[in-house]
């Protein structure tokens, strides 16, 4: 859970190897700075909606997504809320940012997500296996980047950085690390606001 301990203008938030898992406790964490209201809306196949609303502690559920009731927070706020994302930004970390950006003062900075931005449903088969399949399109409450649906589409930043947020790996395992580029942070120095702004 987000807490604040002394005051400051300025969050930073790093979602940059955020590769995703369940929004549900995401949003349960930040929910000190989303605004309580309909977070996002999937939209299925056959044109029916399914609100995913935040109040007072209560996340509801929404087609294949579990409801949430949690203690609710204090409110927060900052004048400045930075979101890091880049293309290992994905999934439950996607939808979170979209109840983020119900925030005014969020503002998204790197590279686009990876693009896994769709209404989802599990099917269990008697063998034990089971399968996610996309039925549907999310819709964003507020236009990110002047988009406000989403079907497998990534989040583009507000502000679109030179360099890529993460590190190259050391290895040849995996093509980034899950440390921010010192060019990266140098670069994000010059975009965040100073305190004072």
């Amino acid at each position: 859970m987000l807490k604040q301990a002394s005051p400051a203008s300025q969050l930073i938030l790093n979602f940059a190897s955020n590769t995703g898992g369940l929004a549900e406790p995401m949003i349960a964490g930040l929910a000190a700075i989303i605004p309580d209201g309909t977070l996002y809306t999937g939209l299925d196949n056959h044109g029916r909606a399914f609100p995913r609303t935040l109040h007072r502690g209560h996340l509801s559920d929404n087609l294949g997504q579990e409801a949430l009731t949690f203690q609710p927070p204090k409110r927060l706020y900052f004048k400045h809320i930075t979101v890091i994302v880049g293309e290992q930004t994905a999934s439950a970390a996607e939808i979170t940012i979209m109840a983020l950006k119900r925030n005014p003062h969020v503002t998204l900075v790197g590279h686009p997500t990876a693009g896994y931005t769709s209404l989802n449903s599990g099917v269990y088969l008697n063998t034990g296996a089971a399968a996610v399949l996309t039925i549907g399109t999310l819709k964003s409450t507020v236009k990110i980047h002047g988009q406000q649906f989403f079907n497998n589409q990534p989040l583009i930043p507000d502000v679109t950085t030179l360099y890529q947020p993460l590190a190259p790996a050391q290895t040849g395992h995996h093509r980034q690390s899950a440390h921010l580029d010192p060019d990266f942070i140098s670069e994000l120095q010059t975009i965040v606001r100073t305190p004072g702004d």
